[in-house]
């Protein structure tokens, strides 16, 4: 039979609580609590101690990996319990002695825990599915998988807890690489001018001693000496011109080719996403990128631009996949190469219990064109005209065998105009990969192989998978 447990992890800052001048809070002590639910079953298992039976439903969405490289979908769960009556908690209520009503007569447990909680949002939650051998709970007989508490709600007696994999965290709103500026001109300057003077007063400590600044559409280099910049006009193929007083003077984020494709990509989660750097397993990603993906990328950010938006792009440029693993509770990336020569099959005799096969016409590619070298950085990346050097790859094979002549079109900021063996490898990976209408197979396996997993390469033997002459092939598939 099996059980679903669900356990929330819960960051509660008590203690001694003082206004500093700036009017911030200051935390003194920082206690960690978790709270933990099961299903409701008869009689109650055996090592589950101090956890509620109240879990009525657990309905999982696993992530789904973009085969084209990308984020992909999030994973995300629904989690549904039944709200009751109950006490307030020894050792995670700092206040129970001080009580002075029963915790049976007022309200009931989610609804307190809402009130008492209110910036739960991105709480850890972990899942954990899997059986009850005699009815006694052995963590080794349970899968877990991990997210964050992103909302909830507690009403007529249930509770709904909506959680998603820490991936979410670069599609919120204020995830912006580079973040927004807050100086501006303090008076109004020429197209010759050599120097500014940010306002309000004292700003200028937010700006680095020296980098490279956007005002409107001019670029422009600077060292800093207080909230006076000196500036070099003009540079980065824009034009040097008059600018008003209250202009933003908007910082550049310039990834200059020093930093491998793992290194940015953690860098826009970590600095400007704030996923936490516990989720990112930097020297795997670093191997990754060492072994499959051979030079750097680079562009200057002038705008500040969503984070998942230029996440997704180095993806599509500098061809990988990022998505997250339930299980390790990490984010992986894998870069889209050749699949490996030998792979474990799944087989209809002793795997499969149900297959069916598509051919997705929708994704085949005969002609890929790379746009790359982008000339003026604070145009829109989409101008054919913008780009330096656009790179076509064209398989007459494909259009012959098809009779027609798929296009991929893709602009490519991240790789500069002396790169282009870059732009040529980009090319080639999605023209192979998508030379040929791929296929797409949707199976069912026992509990047996539960080992298959997101990103594993399986070699599939079916009936369906077959050559001209009706042989079975070996075939390897993505798991997706």
């Amino acid at each position: 039979k099996t059980v679903t447990a669900t356990v929330i992890t819960v960051t509660n800052a008590y203690g001694m609580v003082t206004e500093t001048g700036s009017g911030n809070e200051e935390i003194e002590a920082v206690n960690y609590f978790t709270y933990k639910f099961c299903s409701a079953r008869s009689p109650h298992p055996i090592g589950l101690n101090n956890v509620a039976p109240c879990v009525s439903s657990v309905n999982v969405a696993p992530a789904k990996i973009d085969p084209a490289g990308g984020i992909g979908a999030r994973a995300s769960a629904t989690i549904t319990m039944n709200d009751f009556k109950g006490s307030d908690l020894n050792g995670i209520d700092p206040y129970l002695s001080g009580r002075t009503y029963n915790a049976y007569e007022t309200g009931l447990f989610w609804s307190k825990w809402r009130a008492r909680n209110s910036n739960y949002e991105n709480y850890p939650v972990r899942i954990l599915s899997g059986y009850i051998v005699q009815n006694a709970f052995a963590r080794e007989n349970f899968d877990e998988r991990h997210y964050v508490l992103t909302s909830m709600t507690a009403t007529n007696g249930v509770a709904s807890l909506k959680v998603k994999d820490p991936l979410q965290l670069i599609s919120n709103r204020s995830a912006l690489a580079p973040e927004p500026s807050k100086g501006k001109l303090l008076t109004a300057i020429t197209s010759t001018a050599t120097s500014l003077t940010l306002e309000p007063t004292g700003v200028g400590a937010l700006y680095p001693a020296s980098g490279i600044a956007k005002i409107r559409s001019e670029v422009v280099t600077f060292t800093r000496s207080g909230d006076v910049l000196t500036i070099v006009r003009g540079t980065n193929n824009t034009v040097a011109t008059d600018h008003s007083v209250g202009d933003t003077v908007q910082i550049c984020l310039n990834y200059d080719g020093t930093k491998d494709v793992a290194e940015v990509q953690a860098d826009l989660f970590v600095n400007y996403a704030k996923v936490p750097a516990i989720y990112i397993p930097l020297g795997n990603w670093k191997a990754e990128a060492s072994a499959y993906i051979s030079s750097n990328p680079n562009r200057l950010i002038t705008t500040p631009t969503k984070v998942s938006e230029l996440v997704a792009e180095l993806c599509q440029q500098w061809s990988h996949k990022l998505f997250w693993n339930e299980r390790s509770a990490t984010v992986e990336l894998s870069a889209i190469k050749a699949p490996p020569a030998s792979a474990n099959q799944l087989t209809y005799e002793k795997n499969t219990m149900e297959l069916t096969t598509v051919d997705k016409p929708d994704m085949q590619v005969s002609t890929v064109f790379v746009h790359y070298g982008q000339f003026n950085p604070t145009k829109k990346k989409d101008e054919i005209d913008n780009y330096k050097v656009t790179f076509a790859r064209v398989n007459s094979d494909a259009i012959a065998r098809y009779n027609s002549n798929n296009t991929m079109v893709i602009y490519a900021p991240w790789i500069n105009s002396d790169n282009g063996a870059a732009a040529r490898r980009l090319a080639q990976l999605h023209g192979r990969r998508f030379g040929i209408i791929p296929r797409e197979v949707t199976l069912t396996v026992e509990d047996k192989d539960s080992d298959v997993w997101l990103g594993d390469i399986r070699q599939i033997v079916h009936p369906d998978i077959c050559d001209r002459n009706g042989v079975e092939v070996a075939t390897p598939f993505e798991i997706i």
